[in-house]
């Protein structure tokens, strides 16, 4: 009698003990698919497809520039909009902005480069701000067009025409020096990967456990033709001669790490400035002086033949 009632105290354990064990590996099987599928694919979605901020409410005539608002027309038949501060030195540059943001957000670099004799493209890159498109792309497409719209311009010498961008606008200016040698000179400021090659290798635990989430999202950007045909780094790679500077936000290790393997891909001229205690797309924030100081000079050199 007593050895029964041990089998039934037994058996109702293993049941009880079977039954919370499953429950835990379900648990574990239902965070891993929510990590690794379901999220991935929500920030997928988002990139591919971000909210328009609206471009409001200051302009360059607010800061004491006359501009135009332009329009011209990409390789596949989206109508790209922004503003064009004209220029004074026969050079002109294209500034492009990053995920969820538009021409405002790079109005302050874009000033900065007037204020030097400039002509300023700003622009609103597709599916974003005032342009057309509702899905972003990771080719050149875009800064190649403005680059042919400032070709066409009379205050433009054709060969003087610089390109930066930041985040986003950083990874499709690099796209576009390596489609047009006629961008003579490249600032790319936390410049974002096109592939999964271009990611910095995987050092700690978290690295590879964050992996599985990267490579899911840039399988769905492929699907859904996002990605541009090259990797940022074979890109990166056809740039030289022509100079390129590189920017990092040291308190982005994983911006830091990504500009620096941009860097050693890169041919030469090329120069990367870390910046210390600033985060991904706050470099001209934490180093205002400096960053004009740095992207007027390489400009200078490019384009102007000086200093």
């Amino acid at each position: 009698m007593i050895k029964r009632r041990k089998d039934t105290q037994k058996s109702k354990w293993r049941y009880w003990r079977n039954l919370i064990s499953a429950f835990f590996v379900i648990m574990l099987i239902g965070l891993l698919i929510i990590f690794y599928i379901v999220l991935p694919i929500r920030y997928a979605e988002a990139i591919a497809q971000p909210n328009r901020a609206p471009v409001c409410c200051v302009t360059p005539a607010d800061l004491g520039f006359n501009y135009e608002i332009v329009s011209f027309i990409t390789m596949d038949g989206l109508t790209l909009r922004g503003w064009y501060i004209p220029s004074k030195n026969k050079a002109a540059i294209i500034i492009s902005h990053g995920i969820g943001g538009n021409r405002m957000n790079c109005l302050a670099q874009g000033v900065a480069l007037a204020t030097h004799g400039y002509g300023v493209l700003l622009i609103d890159l597709r599916a974003h701000g005032e342009s057309d498109g509702n899905k972003v792309f990771f080719g050149g497409n875009d800064i190649v067009a403005a680059a042919d719209y400032l070709k066409h311009r009379d205050d433009v010498d054709p060969n003087k025409i610089g390109a930066m961008g930041v985040s986003l606008g950083g990874l499709v200016t690099i796209q576009a020096a390596a489609i047009d040698k006629e961008i003579r000179v490249v600032v790319a400021d936390g410049s974002a990967p096109n592939t999964i090659q271009d990611l910095p290798m995987p050092v700690m635990i978290g690295h590879w456990l964050d992996l599985p989430f990267k490579g899911v999202s840039f399988l769905i950007w492929n699907l859904e033709g996002v990605t541009a045909p090259l990797s940022t780094i074979e890109a990166i790679k056809r740039i030289a001669p022509r100079p390129i500077l590189l920017i990092a936000g040291t308190q982005s290790e994983f911006e830091r790490e990504m500009q620096r393997k941009l860097y050693a891909a890169a041919g030469e001229p090329k120069q990367l400035w870390e910046v210390t205690d600033a985060g991904h797309a706050g470099n001209w924030n934490a180093e205002p002086d400096e960053y004009e100081k740095r992207i007027v000079l390489i400009f200078n050199q490019a384009l102007l033949g000086g200093e």
